[in-house]
């Protein structure tokens, strides 16, 4: 921890590094991007889709909340199923770069699109401006917790041999991922925690949100790898091109040393 924290490349990621390995570190350079493509595309979907109350949807209860965002359950009245709806906190409401990352996360999920990546519905903005992604509901278990209790795996999914059933879990990780790669995205942040295992076996991997391009978007709406030269992923996790440089090096071989 002390050599850690004398490292020129630590300065400003030191205390997370040793206090905080599994939390996702994002990028600085997030918070410095108003006047950003993404802002761009931004400002053209409120212009569009002017500030409603969510018609065909009834909002219901909050599902859980992060440092960002907010996931509630919502009915779908046209169809009469449940969805969940996620939106940036009433707090950062006005926060461009907080919206900003939202749409980035709801265009790069839509763009893999694979049945081991959680469905995108609709985009939109609600009544106090703030953008939405309306997605499937997804219950279950992070596969963090079960890679931590065998006999919830034996119990839940009726695995006789735990070590078989987490390998084939890890095969359906796999495929969500060759997906992103033949649509030139990169993750950045594969764990355990960001995968979740539904009531029926079912494997999403989630939580595209530092995840980049590594081919210009013509729409302009999806950050680029070029681009990432500040430090973002999660410490204990991170290959060493992670970490950040003057000369981005993120490429498909980032995802593969974090699966690994």
């Amino acid at each position: 921890s002390e050599r850690l924290l004398t490292l020129p490349i630590m300065k400003d990621l030191g205390a997370t590094l040793v206090e905080h390995p599994r939390s996702t570190i994002r990028a600085k350079r997030d918070r410095e991007r108003a006047a950003s493509p993404e802002a761009i595309a931004t400002a053209g979907l409120l212009h569009t889709a002017p500030g409603g109350s969510l018609p065909g949807f009834v909002v219901r209860e909050t599902l859980g909340e992060g440092g960002m965002g907010v996931v509630r359950v919502a009915e779908q009245s046209t169809l009469g199923r449940q969805v969940a709806i996620k939106t940036v906190r009433a707090s950062l409401a006005n926060d461009a770069e907080a919206s900003n990352r939202l749409l980035r996360e709801a265009w790069l999920t839509g763009r893999v699109e694979h049945p081991n990546v959680v469905p995108i519905y609709d985009l939109g903005v609600d009544e106090a401006g703030r953008p939405h992604i309306v997605m499937r509901k997804v219950e279950g278990t992070s596969w963090d917790a079960l890679l931590r209790d065998p006999e919830a795996v034996r119990r839940r999914h009726g695995a006789t041999d735990p070590l078989e059933w987490h390998l084939r879990v890890f095969v359906q990780v796999t495929q969500a991922v060759s997906r992103a790669h033949a649509k030139r995205i990169v993750h950045r942040d594969i764990k355990p925690e960001n995968v979740m295992i539904g009531e029926f076996g079912e494997v999403y991997l989630l939580d595209w949100g530092i995840a980049v391009s590594l081919e210009p978007d013509p729409e302009r709406r999806l950050p680029l790898a070029s681009d990432a030269t500040d430090a973002a992923g999660t410490p204990c996790y991170m290959a060493p091109e992670m970490l950040g440089s003057p000369t981005p090096r993120i490429d498909e071989r980032t995802d593969i040393y974090l699966l690994g």
